[in-house]
């Protein structure tokens, strides 16, 4: 099922798919000014896969990698679009 949330003046703001009660597939939240601020994927419910976001102005501000919601690989954390930080899982 999907679920969509919009923002005052009608652009997007949410958009999530269901299964159920759970998450089922990928997640797109949106900032007002209409840019991506986070692309998650879900399955049963949980984080697997890649989650990424994104700051105002397009930058990045998080990548990492989840499976059955259990952090794997390498993490970044980004300020500004620069890497701050970096954490293998």
């Amino acid at each position: 099922m999907l679920k969509e949330s919009f923002y005052a003046d009608g652009s997007p703001r949410t958009i999530e798919f269901y299964k159920g009660s759970l998450r089922e597939g990928e997640v797109l939240l949106y900032w007002p000014n209409g840019r991506l601020k986070r692309r998650v994927v879900f399955s049963g419910g949980k984080r697997h896969g890649l989650d990424e976001t994104w700051d105002l102005e397009g930058r990045p501000g998080f990548i990492g990698q989840y499976e059955a919601d259990v952090a794997i690989g390498v993490h970044r954390r980004f300020h500004k679009g620069i890497v701050v930080e970096e954490v293998e899982w």
